[in-house]
């Protein structure tokens, strides 16, 4: 629960997660997530981070009436840790999310989402950039990437088992209109120009093969998974990986394969790992 200060170089975390959503007294709409380690991510538009950290209980709204008539007030209740858990940023890379994240008086994590590995790329040199600006080397215990990802016995075999979910998740489940995805006063005016531009050729008919090679997927045998996260840590510098094992329209079984995959011939590959450094072959 100690948060991270300085210059840091620890070892990769990889962190597969379990998500609910919750009404949250700031946004109705953010979800919490509590990843394997125990860290807790605030994640959803319009949340409101620093009410975790707060020491705090306040409340706001009409509490006059006698008895029970108490119409706009909200419990704020302080986390139960002490220093505060960590606290992760999810962003498709808005200026305004990475310059907040970044300020040294947080130095939260920031957690690039959802997009290709080029855009990944930018927004992690975009954070080291912001925390030299502000007088301070960002760590890459600061920066994460979350990415949907299927391991199987072979990168056939893989392919083949998560083609119609991986396609049916980015081509039906995560199909939006542009006033729901950004509403207006989401982002700048300026950031909002960079976020269509980072999506501009993306389109809503994406195939399996597409989404592998612009990285937004991972998908193979264990060993092609491993070079893949090592090459872009290597690239981004991140040293947190939050991998979604599920998604679509994926059963149960293959989900179940792909952790169990994952947790036994991944993670041990690159749990040592960090940015420039070395990563052990898959298990045999």
């Amino acid at each position: 629960g100690q948060e991270r200060r300085g210059p840091v170089t620890a070892s990769a975390r990889i962190v597969p997660t379990c998500k609910c959503v919750l009404a949250d007294p700031v946004s109705r709409n953010a979800q919490r997530t509590w990843p394997a380690g125990g860290a807790l991510s605030i994640i959803g538009p319009s949340s409101r981070p620093e009410t975790a950290a707060s020491s705090a209980v306040p409340s706001r709204g009409d509490r006059a009436a006698k008895h029970c008539n108490f119409p706009h007030v909200n419990l704020w209740p302080r986390p139960y840790q002490a220093p505060h858990p960590p606290i992760w940023i999810p962003s498709q890379g808005p200026r305004e999310t990475i310059e907040f994240a970044a300020a040294p008086e947080r130095r939260y994590v920031y957690l690039q989402t959802a997009t290709p590995v080029v855009q990944l790329f930018k927004c992690m040199q975009a954070y080291r950039d912001e925390a030299l600006r502000r007088g301070y080397e960002a760590s890459p215990d600061q920066l994460g990437w979350s990415v949907k990802i299927y391991v199987a016995e072979t990168d056939e075999i893989a392919r083949r088992e998560a083609k119609p979910h991986i396609e049916a998740f980015a081509n039906k489940f995560m199909r939006m209109p542009t006033e729901v995805l950004l509403p207006p006063g989401y982002t700048s005016i300026a950031s909002m120009k960079g976020l269509l531009a980072a999506k501009r050729g993306i389109s809503t008919g994406r195939s399996m093969e597409t989404m592998i090679e612009d990285g937004t997927f991972l998908c193979g045998g264990p060993q092609a998974v491993i070079d893949a996260l090592a090459r872009h840590q290597a690239k981004g510098g991140f040293n947190i990986v939050m991998a979604g094992l599920q998604f679509g329209t994926l059963p149960a079984e293959p989900t179940r394969k792909n952790t169990e995959l994952f947790a036994r011939e991944v993670m041990p590959a690159l749990r040592g790992a960090a940015p420039g450094g070395t990563v052990q072959a898959a298990a045999e």
